[in-house]
């Protein structure tokens, strides 16, 4: 891929389950990043990427499970454990240094200008964030907006669009 100029400086490759050390270091040395969905492959039965221990550019992902990403570390860190996949900490935190490259944001959470800064949640659910210095969830509540009315909207948008497909 790499002699193909498939993948160009920047590119996030998911799970590498079937890759090697030596591939995964190719294409971390080519600037690639890599996402760690441990939840997700473990559900799939697809195996345990520890060959991304092979780079630095490893953030951790969710993969359209839930995006419980303090339940993806311990899945992470329960799986490389199991693995014998030792140097694992601190793919949570390297998700931060990918947005801010992709985005251009503030890599650090809690900075000024970063894309997400604060999330506060209890017994798994979520209690108040604060995105950009501005509050947008406060005791569970949506602050920004009317919860029913973007509901309304956003089911009004779906039927829409599957009549479309259906035309497909």
């Amino acid at each position: 891929m790499l002699s193909l100029d498939a993948l160009p400086e920047g590119s996030i490759l998911a799970h590498g389950v079937r890759l090697s050390r030596d591939q995964v270091r190719l294409a971390a040395d080519a600037g690639c990043w890599f996402v760690h969905n441990p939840r997700s492959n473990e559900g799939n039965r697809v195996g345990y990427a520890g060959a991304l221990s092979a780079a630095t550019r490893v953030a951790l992902g969710a993969d359209g499970w839930d995006a419980d990403m303090a339940a993806e570390d311990a899945a992470l860190m329960r799986l490389a454990e199991q693995n014998g996949d030792v140097g694992v900490g601190g793919r949570l935190a390297l998700g931060a240094a990918l947005a801010a490259e992709r985005f251009g944001a503030e890599a650090e959470p809690l900075a000024p200008g970063s894309l997400g800064d604060l999330a506060v949640r209890r017994n798994g659910a979520v209690r108040h964030v604060v995105v950009g210095g501005r509050v947008v969830v406060e005791n569970g509540v949506l602050a920004t907006a009317d919860y029913e009315s973007v509901t309304a909207q956003a089911r009004a948008e779906a039927t829409r669009l599957w009549s479309r497909m259906a035309t497909i």
